[in-house]
């Protein structure tokens, strides 16, 4: 009789103990990856901005290295452009500036009154790859406008 209740509490404690150690939680190991980034969306808070506000920021830009920055609105969204390449959603971070949604671009833009624009964009330049090594890294240039 004491051999059958032993048995009985060694194969419920056999259920019991994985379940006791599947309740823990398991936390993934962290990795930190070093490196540049934008660093924009965290730190700044998006500002509402009108279309009538925007109005003004509507137009293509000559920028220092020779490609153009164009702006435009459609349906309350915002967006910029560099050159050919696609759209990239953009925000309001301020009366002036603005910061794509997918972290690639950050701009000022300062309209003066002489029909003249000053300000800078921050957008990423891929390095070429190291032979042997398929991961890019990532530098930040900074183009003023003209």
């Amino acid at each position: 009789m004491k051999k059958l209740v032993l048995l009985a509490l060694a194969s419920a404690a056999t259920f019991v103990l994985p379940a006791v150690v599947m309740a823990q939680e398991v936390k993934p190991p962290e990795v930190n990856i070093s490196g540049v980034h934008l660093n924009h969306e965290e730190n700044q808070i998006v500002q509402y901005m009108s279309d009538d506000e925007f109005y003004k920021f509507k137009q293509t830009y000559e920028l220092s290295n020779g490609n153009t920055l164009s702006l435009f609105s459609r349906f309350n969204n915002k967006y910029a452009k560099l050159g050919d390449g696609t759209w990239h959603r953009i925000v309001a971070t301020g009366p002036n500036s603005f910061v794509s949604k997918d972290h690639q671009l950050k701009m000022e833009i300062n309209l003066q009154n002489d029909d003249k624009v000053s300000g800078y964009l921050l957008m990423p330049a891929a390095s070429p790859a190291v032979a042997g090594n398929d991961v890019t890294s990532v530098a930040y240039v900074k183009v003023v406008f003209r």
